[in-house]
């Protein structure tokens, strides 16, 4: 059994797909990414034994009150990457999205000798996305009001 805190905001699925997307901003997408990755580091190499979820989407993620945790085409081709953004989205960092596009290619490797560990790949995520509270500032100006809100 898992326990964890009370999911205030429910799961990642009714944010995308109930008109509560707009809540989801670049900074806040890339912390929930960065959680997922850390949540799979913990469940793979921190239990003894180690556990493995069978089904991973969006409706098995639980958002916090803070938010804490497309197609492959677009993953060949570097041109397009910008265009699996949800256009909901007004800024977005497009370097983190190469780090994100990179540690995807990098888990669909075919043979599992070759594929990189779940904590190679969030120390990856870890380094290469901010989701700090100065990352969300810069990328809306809005975000303020919200960081007021929130405390």
């Amino acid at each position: 059994m898992l326990v964890f805190e009370y999911a205030s905001n429910g799961t990642l699925y009714e944010h995308l797909h109930y008109g509560e997307g707009c809540q989801l901003s670049w900074t806040r997408c890339m912390k929930i990414i960065v959680g997922i990755a850390q949540g799979l580091k913990y469940l793979h190499t921190e239990l003894n034994p180690p556990f493995t979820i069978s089904e991973l989407n969006s409706n098995s993620i639980y958002l916090t009150e803070d938010f804490s945790p497309k197609a492959k085409e677009f993953l060949e081709v570097p041109d397009v990457m910008s265009y699996v953004v949800d256009p909901e989205l007004k800024h977005f960092r497009y370097e983190e999205l190469k780090v994100i596009f990179e540690v995807v290619n990098l888990c669909m490797s075919p043979s599992s000798s070759t594929r990189t560990s779940i904590r190679d790949l969030c120390d990856m995520l870890e380094s290469g996305i901010d989701t700090s509270i100065s990352a969300e500032i810069k990328a809306s100006s809005l975000a303020w009001a919200e960081l007021e809100l929130s405390s």
